[in-house]
């Protein structure tokens, strides 16, 4: 087991830190000089990730997005209604091509009805997790792919070993009377936070539409339905929300 997460570290990550650092010290002098700032907020019936609910509510989750040429800053967060679940995540990104961004996110994810230090990085109370994607995509072909990996925060409860925790989701993009639907494969290649080995995890099909409210801010409706067939679980979920418009 060790021997294959080694070779999905040296497969997936090197590369990665190739691009990251090849196309940051590489950038276009043709980029957009100025800082764009973008805001949505969605709230959801239930917030899924991954093949997994969390918290066991309605969740609000607002999001601020500052992009400037092929770079991005985000903070995004989710609060369930009762308090079940709550998480901050900070969000760096590089379009490093017109068809692969490489996002690195930092989760935070406090036990409810706790003081969970924020800046604490280290020790048990600790409750941050770093992630390395890269996801392949372009708005004119149908195919898209997003792989994960994580990289601090995802330790072997016996170990203490980092398990880099690997999420590869292939996905199929289609439109149907002019509607927006997408199909979708997650699965994990090895035992780690996802599932005990190989697993699909997160199989489904998502609607999402867009309607215009005035020339600066549009209503998103999405409509999810996915199971989870190694926990044998199954959601139909829905969201709308508001947000700011390019």
């Amino acid at each position: 087991m060790l021997y294959v997460q080694k070779i999905m570290k040296d497969l997936f990550l090197k590369p990665i830190f190739f691009f990251v650092s090849f196309f940051t010290l590489n950038v276009s002098a043709q980029e957009n000089k100025h800082w764009k700032v973008d805001f949505r907020a969605d709230l959801f019936s239930r917030h899924l990730w991954r093949g997994g609910q969390l918290g066991d509510a309605p969740a609000i989750e607002p999001e601020i997005m500052l992009t400037k040429g092929n770079f991005g800053f985000s903070v995004w967060g989710a609060t369930t209604f009762n308090n079940s679940y709550n998480e901050i995540d900070i969000i760096l990104n590089y379009n490093v091509l017109p068809f692969l961004n490489i996002s690195f996110y930092d989760y935070y994810n406090p036990v409810p009805n706790s003081q969970n230090q924020f800046w604490k990085y280290k020790g048990n109370e600790m409750r941050h997790s770093l992630e390395l994607t890269a996801d392949l995509g372009k708005d004119d072909f149908p195919l898209t792919l997003l792989a994960g990996v994580f990289l601090y925060g995802d330790k072997d409860s016996i170990t203490s070993n980092e398990r880099f925790s690997t999420y590869i989701e292939p996905g199929y993009i289609f439109k149907i009377a002019n509607q927006n639907f997408r199909l979708f494969a997650g699965f994990t290649p090895f035992n780690g936070y996802y599932a005990g080995n190989f697993a699909f995890i997160n199989v489904g099909a998502a609607f999402s539409d867009s309607f215009a409210i005035n020339p600066k801010l549009e209503l998103p409706v999405e409509i999810t339905f996915c199971t989870n067939p190694s926990t044998n679980q199954t959601w139909f979920v829905a969201g709308i929300g508001i947000k700011s418009r390019n």
